[in-house]
């Protein structure tokens, strides 16, 4: 599970290996459950220009 974490910096976990940094999103095999960790907001999907189509085009 891709996980954001939002804790401190100084915080290691021995478990995980890991000094995670605050902003940054890890794949962990599951939440620690401190507090510190939300799950990765996805962005919302952009539709490419491949898929828009033009009304009213001559093209």
């Amino acid at each position: 599970m891709r996980l954001l974490y939002t804790g401190d910096a100084s915080t290691y976990y021995p478990t995980l290996g890991l000094t995670p940094a605050p902003g940054t999103v890890y794949e962990l095999p599951n939440d620690p459950g401190d507090g510190c960790w939300l799950p990765e907001e996805k962005p919302a999907k952009k539709a490419s220009a491949a898929t828009q189509t033009k009304e009213g085009s001559d093209a």
